[in-house]
């Protein structure tokens, strides 16, 4: 393995809004180091945990990852940047898990008495 593919979870856990447990599930994903994060981008880095660890992920992290992609504070998070992120994370999650159609339930057999 080359040294530009060794986990940097110091690295990643420096980055603004992430910590040691959400550089973990980064590297679980194969995103190993903040310039792998930042090639990526939010909404890709996100599908990837939605994808490995479900709803534990919530949509509160894509907004996490683009902090940490773009190196700001929460508080410069635009509202209409958090709405656009807000729509790329619904989409994946439709895309990831699309709802489940209602069964057709069969009809109770009849008991003869």
């Amino acid at each position: 393995m080359k040294a530009a593919d060794q986990p940097d979870l110091k690295g990643l856990a420096a980055l603004p809004s992430l910590g040691k447990a959400s550089s973990e599930l980064l590297v679980d994903v194969g995103i190993n180091t903040p310039a792998m994060l930042r090639k990526l981008g939010a909404e890709e880095a996100w599908r990837r945990l939605r994808f490995a660890h479900g709803k534990r992920v919530t949509i509160t992290w894509i907004y996490a990852l683009d902090i940490a992609v773009r190196g700001i504070a929460w508080k410069e998070l635009s509202e209409a940047r958090a709405r656009r992120l807000r729509a790329a994370a619904e989409a994946i999650i439709a895309e990831l898990e699309p709802s489940a159609r209602p069964m057709k339930r069969s009809p109770k057999p009849i008991k003869r008495v």
